[in-house]
């Protein structure tokens, strides 16, 4: 069975923008969304916003940049 890549941009934090991939479950990469390091599989990935393990990492990310988390509770993946 193939994985699908869902992703989601994570617009103007303290780094800029940042684009975050999830499988079904989990968080699997956090990128700059412009640099050379993101996968070229990305051709292949869903753009899904409302994912709920994006949404959470979104939620938490914006938190930790506002100086108002110190830790994270996101399912991570390989």
């Amino acid at each position: 069975m193939k994985t699908i890549t869902h992703y989601s941009i994570l617009k103007t934090t303290a780094l800029g923008n940042l684009l975050l991939t999830a499988d079904e479950k989990h968080l699997t990469g956090v990128y700059f969304e412009d640099c050379d390091h993101v996968p070229a599989s990305r051709m292949r990935w869903l753009l899904n916003p409302e994912h709920e393990v994006l949404v959470q990492t979104g939620a938490q990310l914006k938190e930790y940049f506002k100086g108002t988390r110190t830790s994270f509770s996101i399912p991570l993946g390989p």
